[in-house]
């Protein structure tokens, strides 16, 4: 029985897969900005002000944020350690006899 349609290459596959995610992580930065100015500016108003009333603060902040920066990154590694792991794991599964 012929098949109706030819089986996609895993390149045109790959290729779609990265336009629908990409159209996603866009979305995503829209939706953010979107949420921000339904929020309204008065946020950055009262950190900046804040700021301004207490620099003290200022240090413990950006440490505090380049401390989140580190751990994302970290945990972004971490998982594509384990997805390399399970995908080595499936590859010597699948090739051993």
């Amino acid at each position: 029985m012929p098949i109706s349609r030819p089986i996609r290459p895993f390149a045109q596959l790959r290729q779609l897969f990265h336009t629908v995610t990409e159209k996603l992580w866009l979305f995503s930065g829209w939706t953010w900005v979107a949420a921000g100015s339904l929020v309204g500016f008065e946020v950055f108003e009262i950190i900046f002000t804040s700021f301004a009333l207490a620099p003290e603060l200022l240090p413990v902040v950006l440490v505090a944020m380049a401390l989140a920066y580190v751990w994302r990154e970290r945990l972004a590694s971490f998982r594509q350690h384990l997805r390399i792991r399970r995908r080595a794991a499936r590859v010597a599964r699948h090739a051993a006899p």
